[in-house]
């Protein structure tokens, strides 16, 4: 089970992450860092808040699963 993420700096050339069925209470901003990400799986984590413009750095993004978030409250505008 994973509750925060680390540095991901290094993973430049990371196009796929599977966090899906964890423990992250949040989308960890880290993420913003990995242009190459192709596909990113935050399946049933206990994430309550989207910030507005989460994934607007990462243009090659295909595929975003982002389902069964049961603690869901708000979704920025």
């Amino acid at each position: 089970t994973i509750y925060s993420l680390p540095n991901l700096n290094n993973l430049s050339n990371l196009w796929y992450l599977e966090l899906g069925f964890n423990k992250l209470s949040s989308i960890p901003m880290a993420i913003r860092t990995i242009h190459s990400l192709d596909t990113l799986n935050l399946i049933k984590n206990p994430i309550s808040h989207l910030p507005q413009n989460m994934f607007l750095n990462q243009p090659r993004i295909r595929e975003l699963k982002l389902d069964f978030f049961l603690k869901l409250e708000m979704i920025d505008d």
